[in-house]
C-alpha cells in the first residue's frame, strides 16, 4: 500500500477517539448487574471485542447499534468449556479473572502463547493457580483456578489483575491490600466506575450499599489515542477537540501539564466540551524531564516530540513497557540507538 502526504494547512474539529480501558471496565460491570445497561460512545476494537466474547461465552448479550453498546442477559452467568481464543488482549483477561474464578472456581481459556508469556511475567501465579497444555499452531489451553486466599495486590507490573479484584465489590463486599500508597490512575478509573453504580470505598474497603440495577455509561475521549493531535494544536491553534474532560483521572490527561510548561502561555483552554488552543511559542529552554511510569502509552510520542525541542530531554522508569503488548521498552531502546 502507497500512502502520499501532501502539504496542507492544519485546521478541523475532530471527535476525540474514547477510551478502551473505560469500555472494558464498563462492560464487565455492566455484565454483573441485574438489568445491565448501555456504553454510549464506546470504544470498538480488537481488544474490547474480546472482552465482549468472553461475556458472550458467559451467557451476557452485547448489540453494538448507532454507536451504543446494550448490555443485557435472561439468566445466571455461565461457565463456557473454554473461552474463545485470545491472541493479544492481556486486559480481557487479567480484568475478568478474578470475577470468572470467583463464580466458577476454575475456567479454561485458549490463548496465544505470546500472551501467555506476557500473563506468567505479571504475576499470575500470584493470584491464581494455574496448569496448561501446549496446543498447535502456538496456542495454549490454560486452566486457572481460585487461590483460597487472596494476597496483597502488587501495583508493580500491571494495575489490571488489581482492578479486576476491585470489581468483585459488584458481587461481595471485599477488602483489599495493596502493595503501594499511592493508586494509579488505571485503578481510580475502576473506582470510579464502581462508584457510579452504588458501589461505596472506605480506603481498601469496598462496600455494596446502594448498588444500581442498570446504568447507561456515557465514555469520555482517550487522551493517549488523542496526544498526536494535541500536541499538533499547541503549533497549529485552529484545532478542536471534542469529547476530552477536562476534569479527567486519566493517567493521560498529564500531558495537559507537560505541554503547559512548554509554552511561554498557556496553549489551550476548554470551552463547552471542546479543547481549543491557544497562539503561543515555545519556552527557548523547552525540555521534557518526565517519570512515564503511569504514562507508558504517550512515552513514544513524547520522545519523539522531545528530539523537537531545543534543549535535551530525560525520560525515566521504563519498567511498565515491558510488560505492554508490544514490548515498548525494548522497542524505544533500538529507536534510540536508531536515532
Amino acid at each position: 500500500m502507497n500512502v502520499e502526504i501532501i502539504s496542507s494547512k492544519l485546521q478541523g474539529t475532530i471527535d476525540a477517539v474514547t477510551s478502551k480501558s473505560y469500555t472494558h471496565r464498563a462492560l464487565i460491570i455492566l455484565s454483573l448487574l441485574n438489568n445491565c445497561g448501555k456504553i454510549i460512545n464506546p470504544s470498538i476494537c480488537e481488544d474490547t471485542i474480546t472482552t465482549m466474547k468472553y461475556l458472550n461465552a458467559m451467557g451476557v448479550k452485547t448489540i453494538i447499534e448507532n454507536n451504543v453498546i446494550t448490555v443485557s442477559k435472561q439468566s445466571e452467568l455461565i461457565n463456557p468449556s473454554f473461552f474463545p481464543y485470545n491472541d493479544n488482549s492481556g486486559t480481557s483477561i487479567r480484568l475478568l479473572l478474578p470475577i470468572i474464578t470467583e463464580l466458577f472456581t476454575e475456567a479454561n481459556f485458549l490463548i496465544s502463547e505470546k500472551l501467555f508469556e506476557r500473563l506468567t511475567n505479571t504475576n499470575l501465579e500470584s493470584y491464581f493457580g494455574y496448569q496448561f497444555s501446549s496446543l498447535e499452531n502456538n496456542k495454549i489451553m490454560l486452566n486457572v483456578q481460585k487461590k483460597a486466599q487472596l494476597p496483597y495486590l502488587s501495583l508493580e507490573k500491571t494495575s489490571q489483575y488489581a482492578s479486576g479484584f476491585l470489581l468483585l465489590s459488584i458481587l461481595k463486599n471485599s477488602k483489599f491490600n495493596f502493595d503501594s500508597i499511592t493508586l494509579p490512575s488505571y485503578l481510580l478509573m475502576t473506582i470510579d466506575y464502581l462508584e457510579k453504580v452504588g458501589i461505596s470505598f472506605n480506603i481498601i474497603k469496598a462496600e455494596n450499599t446502594t448498588q444500581v440495577n442498570t446504568y447507561n455509561y456515557n465514555l469520555e475521549g482517550d487522551y493517549s489515542l488523542m496526544a498526536n493531535f494535541i500536541i499538533l494544536g499547541c503549533y497549529y491553534s485552529k484545532i478542536i477537540i471534542n469529547n476530552l474532560s477536562d476534569n479527567s483521572i486519566q493517567g493521560d490527561y498529564k500531558i495537559l501539564e507537560i505541554l503547559n510548561n512548554l509554552f511561554e502561555t498557556k496553549p489551550f483552554y476548554f470551552s463547552n466540551n471542546q479543547l481549543l488552543f491557544n497562539k503561543t511559542v515555545l519556552k527557548g529552554n523547552a525540555s521534557l524531564n518526565i517519570d512515564i511510569s503511569n504514562i507508558p502509552d504517550i512515552a513514544p510520542l513524547l520522545m519523539a516530540y522531545a528530539l523537537l525541542l531545543n534543549e535535551p530531554s530525560k525520560f525515566y522508569n521504563f519498567e511498565k513497557l515491558n510488560y505492554k503488548e508490544n514490548k515498548l521498552a525494548k522497542v524505544l531502546a533500538n529507536g534510540k540507538t536508531e536515532i
